[in-house]
């Protein structure tokens, strides 16, 4: 019986590796230097930038910035998904379920609360992976893609209740400053689907992508 788990979560891994990650261009372009904007700089010292997309109506967004927390220690967190739920902000807003992993990858089902009246919940298929998309880009910690739910065999996870998330990704990753210090980034592309004007979404992601920056460096604090 494992053996046959074993075979299956194999396979699937060929499955989702060959149908998604032969298009990194969301990737590559979310992690090009070009044409991002300061728009935001926090109390705390974080920045936020935006970057317009092509002809896409949702923007991508960053935000830095510099630390000297170690950045395995930060990698292990960020890749840690099944521990979300004891170090989030928004954790009793989130529902989190590994479909299957390897030593370096990790596809899983989220679904999003939303307590907002009008707003319907949102879920997801990613699939997150240590290190880089590219051999060719280094100095990548982690980075994610949203699988669209026709690319995997998981459709009947769907709640039809739910907004399904198509089009997502995002990248955390550094620049070394000196010997002790980095500047920790984590660059964002997602659309929420649904009826949500431009703005309200590049609000919504900001704030949500500002919480989680400090949520993982709080965690990596208290584990020194």
């Amino acid at each position: 019986m494992q053996l046959n788990k074993y075979i299956l979560n194999i396979l699937l891994f060929i499955c989702f590796s060959y149908s998604i990650n032969n298009d990194n261009s969301i990737l590559r372009n979310l992690n090009s230097d070009q044409n991002w904007e300061l728009i935001n700089l926090t109390d705390d010292s974080i920045s936020v930038s935006i970057k317009y997309v092509g002809n896409n109506t949702i923007n991508a967004l960053k935000v830095e910035k510099v630390t000297n927390i170690s950045l395995e220690k930060i990698t292990n967190i960020i890749f840690d998904i099944s521990n979300y739920e004891n170090f989030l902000t928004n954790a009793g807003t989130m529902k989190t379920q590994i479909l299957t992993k390897t030593e370096n990858l990790k596809i899983a089902h989220q679904i999003l609360e939303v307590d907002i009246p009008f707003f319907d919940n949102r879920e997801y298929f990613f699939q997150i992976n240590l290190g880089t998309f590219d051999p060719l880009i280094n100095k990548i910690l982690i980075n994610w893609k949203i699988l669209p739910p026709e690319k995997t065999n998981f459709q009947d996870r769907l709640n039809k209740d739910n907004i399904c998330i198509n089009r997502g990704a995002g990248i955390w990753k550094y620049r070394p400053i000196d010997e002790y210090n980095n500047l920790v980034q984590y660059i964002l592309y997602l659309d929420p689907e649904g009826y949500l004007p431009p703005f309200i979404i590049d609000l919504l992601n900001k704030n949500s992508m500002i919480t989680l920056f400090r949520d993982v460096f709080t965690h990596a604090e208290e584990k020194l």
